[in-house]
């Protein structure tokens, strides 16, 4: 499954030495049973180049259903 936060408020703010560089988020959630963590790393890679970003962060985290 997948979840996209695309209007949520979020904001992401990084100190870039002199200047504050501020940039709109969106958190995208998505609910696997198997992790490939090699190709979630480098899709992680990919999508930094796409959006020219200097680093995503993508988390995994387990869960029980209750």
């Amino acid at each position: 499954g997948l979840t996209a936060y695309t209007r949520a408020p979020a904001e992401g703010v990084w100190d870039k030495g002199s200047k504050v560089k501020r940039e709109d988020m969106v958190v995208v959630e998505v609910m696997s049973r198997v992790v490939d963590r090699p190709w979630w790393r480098q899709y992680r890679h990919t999508l930094e180049n796409l959006f020219r970003q200097d680093e995503l962060v993508v988390r995994g985290q387990r869960y029980e259903a209750l």
